[in-house]
């Protein structure tokens, strides 16, 4: 009986040692790598400090914000007082205007992105009404932080078409979280988006313990378990877009959007961005509609609106693949200037601008 108390003394002590060892890797996954007290120490910090954290762009370029998660710094360069690209819009805005409010990701952001571009398209060929381009592209932004950042700018921007541009990685409530130090980190939800699909799991895995979480994450991240056949699959990012459980998200946010922006008397149209292995031939012969999936869906929900759609994808099959891309995601300058052009073209061939009207 000694022998027999003495064995399970040990085991006792060992599972209290292993219990703390996992509530010290909870702790610092929490605070360190995961974002749950770091994620609140570095809203507190960056508001405290006049809300000017750096980031990618730049000093101060995105402040904390308790619904969107972060916004565009007014103050930074190149921004209105709105946060958007573009010029200080007048208000009420002058009968003789014609606004367009695009609403974008890191796809679209940048000086030389497709919204500036088009924009100084749109007022070297407009006599009257004159047309300006205001660019709402946030890197990280997901289909409902760009409904709650227009639903903010909407009634004082006043514009008459908003431009969705739909990336395969907007399916879900956040994606992005901004760190204290500068840059931005994924979010517990997309870990777990990317972990459900990993391991065939549900999709709040990992939603009470980040130490689990965290360890899957790295486990498919670093390829050690395989999550499908496609390459999709196996990115972060953009894999959301051919999982079932983020399309209710892009539904309903839509349908949000399009109400709010119909309230605003504007009308919304939707362009949608493709990921460059949806260019390859091989898998669009192999299984097109499971390919393009994602960009059937977007077209199915918008047509139950009445919302109209630009498809990217055959304009990008057109030029092929390789001046496109910069890593198989954002676009190079090259791609920029082709989007650009179609989406000046398809506005006007669409009837959301009447060419007749403004003399071009």
């Amino acid at each position: 009986m000694a022998a027999m108390r003495k064995v399970l003394q040990i085991l006792g002590v060992g599972a209290l040692v292993l219990v703390v060892l996992f509530g010290i890797g909870e702790i610092y996954v929490r605070t360190s790598i995961s974002g749950g007290l770091d994620g609140v120490f570095s809203t507190a910090l960056a508001t405290a400090a006049a809300g000017e954290p750096e980031s990618k762009d730049g000093i101060g370029a995105y402040l904390p914000d308790t619904e969107i998660g972060y916004r565009p710094n007014p103050a930074a360069p190149g921004r209105n007082s709105l946060g958007l690209r573009g010029v200080e819009p007048e208000v009420p805005k002058p009968a003789d205007v014609f606004r367009i409010l695009i609403l974008g990701d890191s796809i679209g952001a940048g000086k030389d992105a497709f919204a500036p571009l088009l924009g100084r398209r749109l007022s070297a060929s407009a006599r009257k009404p004159r047309i300006e381009v205001f660019d709402a592209s946030v890197p990280g932004y997901t289909i409902v932080q760009k409904r709650q950042y227009a639903e903010r700018v909407l009634a004082k921007l006043q514009p008459d078409l908003v431009l969705l541009a739909y990336s395969l990685d907007d399916n879900m409530d956040r994606h992005r979280r901004l760190l204290s130090e500068g840059g931005f980190a994924l979010t517990q939800e997309a870990k777990r988006a990317y972990v459900a699909g990993s391991f065939a799991a549900e999709a709040d895995d990992g939603a009470y313990s980040f130490l689990a979480l965290e360890f899957k994450y790295r486990l498919a991240k670093d390829g050690m378990v395989i999550p499908g056949p496609n390459p999709w699959d196996r990115r972060e990012d953009v894999s959301v877009a051919w999982r079932e459980q983020g399309w209710p998200v892009f539904t309903e946010n839509l349908r949000r959007l399009d109400t709010a922006v119909a309230d605003s008397g504007a009308r919304l149209a939707v362009m949608v961005f493709p990921f460059h292995n949806q260019l390859d031939r091989r898998f669009l012969e192999s299984n097109r509609e499971a390919v393009l999936a994602p960009q059937s869906r977007v077209s199915a929900g918008a047509a139950r609106l009445g919302v109209k759609v630009l498809d990217l994808h055959p304009l990008f099959i057109a030029h092929g693949d390789r001046t496109l891309f910069s890593d198989g995601f954002h676009l190079t300058d090259n791609a920029q200037r082709i989007v650009s052009e179609e989406l000046l073209d398809w506005i006007f061939k669409s009837g959301l601008i009447d060419r007749n009207a403004i003399g071009s």
